[in-house]
């Protein structure tokens, strides 16, 4: 059935509708059992493959009556401290929708870890900042956030996506303090999703790292090709325009089904649409715009890299996906010198 409305169907910011949130039916449902379970989950995805999005509509299908959720992004924080600060801002903000006796049990919570709250009077945004004192480590300080967490008649879920960003934060004990913190929740399930692969990796699964198997490690992949091309048709016929399944699925392989710029190309193709059935020319076209303007960013990737640096990143763009750019078959065949080298 034809939309009536002139939404682009391929939002690539904010949250995104149900209705235009493409499969993972395997993921969510995967998802749901642990956090029933009480297990801890780890999500491993390449940045731009959806784990964001999938935490947002996992939190959109799990029943409010059951559930009580948060997420916070790690990604700009610098220190526990700083973890600490979001950590209760997240809180913060679900305590104050809930109404004046949630506000006043906040208010309490605050003064234990010597915490302020302040509201702005334009957004409603609380702002956290914590006072300085005997007692009051980062660590003592997740310590009670999460434990007034997990005295809630609810099941809490708590995404704490970029969560590698902790490997970065000064000293070699902030991984273990946070494990230590967290293991202790017993009615709080912790969603740990990040976009480092190696790192996380490792953090998950180096037996000397304190996050060695403590918890369910799930690989976000490339949704498979016929859901996705099936998806695209079906969003371009719902909003009154017409794209064949074989053009659908060149713009997967075109990006290798990465799913941000999947989204992105087919967001361009939509806003351009002008003939009755969309065409590899329109196709092309997009990504030609796409590209320009990103054409600054790449000349700033030239002027940071050596000559040599350049070429191997050239022969890696022509080839596309590449095993082994160290492999005698690649270097060979971009003239790129003795593997030594690259």
């Amino acid at each position: 059935m034809t939309s009536t409305h002139n939404e682009n169907p391929f939002p690539i910011t904010g949250k995104i509708p149900a209705r235009l949130f493409c499969d993972r039916e395997v993921e969510l449902s995967q998802l749901k059992k642990a956090c029933a379970g009480g297990a801890n989950v780890t999500l491993i995805s390449l940045r731009r493959m959806g784990k964001t999005v999938l935490i947002d509509q996992l939190f959109e299908r799990l029943p409010k009556r059951s559930y009580t959720t948060y997420k916070i992004d790690a990604l700009a924080t610098q220190s526990l401290s700083d973890l600490c600060t979001i950590v209760a801002g997240a809180i913060a903000r679900i305590e104050i929708a809930r109404g004046r006796k949630a506000l006043e049990g906040l208010m309490k919570l605050l003064s234990r870890v010597r915490a302020s709250l302040t509201i702005d009077p334009n957004t409603q945004v609380p702002s956290i900042e914590f006072g300085i004192g005997a007692g009051n480590d980062p660590q003592y300080t997740l310590f009670e956030l999460f434990s007034e967490l997990d005295k809630q008649k609810t099941r809490v879920v708590f995404a704490i996506d970029e969560i590698q960003q902790i490997a970065h934060y000064p000293g070699e004990l902030a991984e273990a303090h946070l494990r230590t913190v967290t293991s202790q929740m017993r009615n709080i399930t912790f969603i740990f999703a990040g976009s480092d692969r190696t790192l996380m990796s490792s953090m998950f699964n180096d037996r000397a790292r304190p996050f060695y198997h403590s918890t369910e490690i799930m690989t976000i992949d490339p949704i498979p090709r016929s859901v996705y091309a099936e998806f695209i048709v079906e969003q371009f016929t719902s909003t009154g325009r017409k794209i064949s399944l074989d053009l659908a699925g060149q713009i997967y392989d075109l990006v290798r089904g990465h799913t941000f710029y999947v989204q992105a190309v087919c967001r361009r193709v939509w806003d351009q649409y002008t003939d009755a059935y969309v065409t590899m020319h329109d196709i092309t076209q997009a990504l030609y715009d796409i590209t320009s303007q990103q054409v600054a960013e790449y000349h700033g990737y030239r002027n940071l890299m050596s000559s040599h640096q350049w070429k191997l990143f050239v022969a890696i763009g022509k080839d596309g996906a590449v095993v082994s750019p160290t492999g005698r078959d690649f270097i060979e065949q971009n003239r790129l010198g003795l593997g030594g080298t690259v």
